[in-house]
C-alpha cells in the first residue's frame, strides 16, 4: 500500500505538455459552462436530482466500468485519503446540492462561484495542509474573490432573498468539495480516464441503490422523449465522460492553479451562453461580483507571479 504523501507532484515542463494542457483546459471550460446551462434546464424540469444523478453517474460509470475494473491494483494501492476525495469532491453530494441550488440561483452564480471560489479553497488547502507559501499576487487573487463572493452574499440580502442566500452557500460549499477533488486528483495523480471512471462508477452505483431501496416519484415519463435525449447527452456523454477528461488531463499537464485561470473563463461564457438561450439577465451586482471573482481567480492562479518573474529575469 503507498504511503500518504503531503509533498506536491512534480509537473512536467514540455512545451508540448503546456500546450495540450492549456488546450484541454479550454475544452473544460466550454463543457462546464454547457453543463451549468443543461443543469439549469433539468433542474427546472420534472425530472427530479435523483434522474440527473443517473444520466451525470451511472450511465457514464457503465460505459468506463470495464476501465475500473481493468485498474483495479493500481486503485487500491492510492491512500484511501486521496480515494475519498475524489470520490466525494466530484460525486453526488457536489452534484446533488448544485442542482438544488442552481433551481433557486442562475447560471452566473453558480458558474462564478463554483469555479471562482475552488481556487481560494486550494489555494487555502495547499498552505495549511501542503505548507505551500502563498505570493503576492496570489493573496491579492484571494481578496479579489474574497469581495466578488461577498458582493453575491451582500445582493442576496439586500433584496431579501433567503433561498437565493441558501443557494450562494451551497455554491460556495460545492466549491469547497471541488477543491477537494482538485488536490485529491493532482496527489492521487491517477490518468484522467481512470480518474473518470472512478468518479462515475462508484457514484452511479450509489445513485442507483439509492434509487432502488426508495423509488421516489421519478418525472421522466412527464417529458419529451427528445428532451431526455439531451439531458443524457450532455451529463452523461459529454459531462459525465470528457470534462472529468479533460479536466484531469490539464490539471496533470499545467498544474491545478494553472487550470483554475483558464478555468475562470467559464462563468463569462455560461453567462453568454445563458442569455442567448435562456434568457438570464446580467444585474450589475452579479456583473460587479463576476468581474471581481474572475480576476481574482487569474491573479490567484500565478499567471501574474509568473509573468512578472519572467519580466524580472528578462531585464537582468
Amino acid at each position: 500500500m503507498e504511503s500518504l504523501t503531503l509533498d506536491v507532484k512534480p509537473l512536467s515542463k514540455h512545451p508540448k505538455n503546456i500546450t495540450f494542457g492549456v488546450v484541454a483546459a479550454l475544452i473544460t471550460v466550454t463543457i462546464w459552462s454547457i453543463y451549468f446551462i443543461s443543469l439549469r434546464v433539468g433542474a427546472l424540469s420534472p425530472l427530479t436530482p435523483e434522474e440527473l444523478a443517473i444520466f451525470r453517474y451511472s450511465f457514464p460509470g457503465f460505459l468506463l466500468s470495464p476501465i475500473l475494473w481493468r485498474y483495479r491494483v493500481k486503485i487500491i494501492a492510492i491512500p484511501a485519503l486521496y480515494l475519498f476525495g475524489i470520490v466525494l469532491g466530484a460525486g453526488l453530494p457536489f452534484f446533488l446540492l448544485s442542482a438544488w441550488g442552481i433551481r433557486h440561483g442562475n447560471v452566473l452564480q453558480a458558474s462564478t462561484l463554483i469555479p471562482g471560489a475552488a481556487p481560494l479553497f486550494v489555494s487555502l488547502l495547499t498552505t495549511t495542509v501542503f505548507k505551500q507559501k502563498i505570493d503576492f499576487w496570489r493573496v491579492i487573487g484571494l481578496i479579489f474573490i474574497t469581495l466578488g463572493i461577498l458582493v453575491f452574499l451582500a445582493q442576496a440580502i439586500i433584496f431579501n432573498t433567503p433561498e437565493l442566500l441558501y443557494s450562494l452557500l451551497i455554491f460556495i460549499f460545492c466549491a469547497f468539495l471541488w477543491a477537494i477533488f482538485t488536490l485529491s486528483l493532482r496527489q492521487a495523480h491517477l490518468s484522467p480516464v481512470l480518474a473518470t471512471a472512478l468518479v462515475t462508477a462508484s457514484n452511479g452505483l450509489a445513485i442507483l441503490l439509492w434509487v432502488f431501496f426508495t423509488k421516489p416519484q421519478l418525472g421522466i415519463l412527464n417529458m419529451q422523449m427528445s428532451e431526455v435525449l439531451t439531458q443524457l447527452m450532455v451529463q452523461g456523454i459529454v459531462v459525465g465522460v470528457f470534462s472529468g477528461y479533460f479536466y484531469g488531463y490539464a490539471i496533470l499537464r499545467i498544474g491545478a492553479e494553472s487550470t483554475s485561470a483558464v478555468g475562470s473563463l467559464t462563468p463569462v461564457l455560461a453567462s453568454i451562453l445563458a442569455w442567448t438561450l435562456l434568457g438570464d439577465q446580467i444585474s450589475v451586482l452579479g456583473g460587479l461580483a463576476l468581474t471581481l471573482t474572475t480576476i481574482g481567480v487569474l491573479s490567484a492562479s500565478g499567471v501574474m507571479s509568473k509573468h512578472t518573474t519572467l519580466r524580472k529575469t528578462h531585464q537582468k
